[in-house]
């Protein structure tokens, strides 16, 4: 750890920000395997954030955070106006470059992705889409990478809709089940996968976006031909587009601490 930080310090904003992520309410066992620490840490840093007014017990005894992480947030006026395609244009161009393929952002709609904006790419045979199209989210990368990292009443009501979606090609998954598996998966790799399943000639990966307030709001996403996307392709694009979310997320105020923190919503 660099010299001039206070270890104590840091680990008490770990435990603070650790509220970013769903379901923003947790008990101290909860706590301490989120942010990987030991158990007395967690407990100190707990009654440090108590005294100091930023957490607060519920009755059943589950931690949450007080007015005064609203009050932080209001007065950061920077943060609080850059947009998701503001903060998102220099990152999905520099991906775009890198990748060569098609390049897909995303924002979460109600129960849709819709895109709102996109790079194609220039080679001849690519992955196309229209700026405003919407998506339901249980196919396309952009989409399921949306759902994986919803809260869990607003992930569970979808998936009690999703036998009444729409089968675009055999592989699209309309099984509650198979769904939550796969959401399980895409939550082990930081990232989500379409096969084929929205468009029969089409693969992609995507990353979800966070706001400051740590909740889903969008996603990032690479795609192209079947053909030209091997698995290969796909674990080098997904890793690519992971770093790509979080510094879109970081632009757009959501920050985290520590590797056990994962970006959840």
């Amino acid at each position: 750890m660099e010299r001039y930080v206070i270890q104590a310090a840091y680990k008490t904003l770990q435990v603070l920000l650790a509220f970013t992520h769903a379901p923003h309410r947790f008990s101290l066992a909860e706590l301490t395997e989120l942010t990987g620490m030991d158990k007395n840490q967690v407990f100190r840093a707990v009654k440090t954030l108590e005294h100091a007014g930023f957490l607060s017990s519920e009755p059943d005894g589950k931690l949450v955070l007080t007015s005064v992480v609203n009050a932080l947030t209001a007065s950061n006026h920077r943060t609080a106006a850059v947009s998701l395609p503001r903060a998102a244009a220099g990152h999905m161009y520099r991906l775009f470059e890198q990748t060569g393929e098609t390049v897909g952002l995303y924002a979460y709609d109600g129960e849709q992705a819709v895109c709102i904006d996109l790079l194609e790419s220039v080679k001849a045979i690519r992955w196309a889409s229209l700026i405003g199209k919407h998506l339901h989210l249980h196919a396309g990368a952009g989409a399921k990478a949306i759902l994986a990292y919803l809260d869990p009443k607003a992930q569970q009501a979808f998936l009690g809709k999703l036998h009444t979606l729409p089968k675009y090609t055999p592989r699209t998954i309309t099984d509650p089940e198979l769904m939550r598996r796969e959401i399980e998966r895409t939550r082990e790799r930081g990232y989500a996968v379409s096969d084929r399943e929205y468009d029969a000639e089409t693969r992609a990966v995507s990353a979800p976006i966070f706001s400051a307030s740590g909740r889903v709001v969008g996603s990032i996403a690479v795609g192209g031909p079947a053909f030209r996307m091997a698995d290969e392709h796909l674990q080098i694009y997904g890793h690519m587009a992971v770093g790509t979310a979080a510094e879109i997320s970081a632009e757009m105020g959501f920050l985290r601490l520590g590797s056990r923190v994962s970006s959840t919503s």
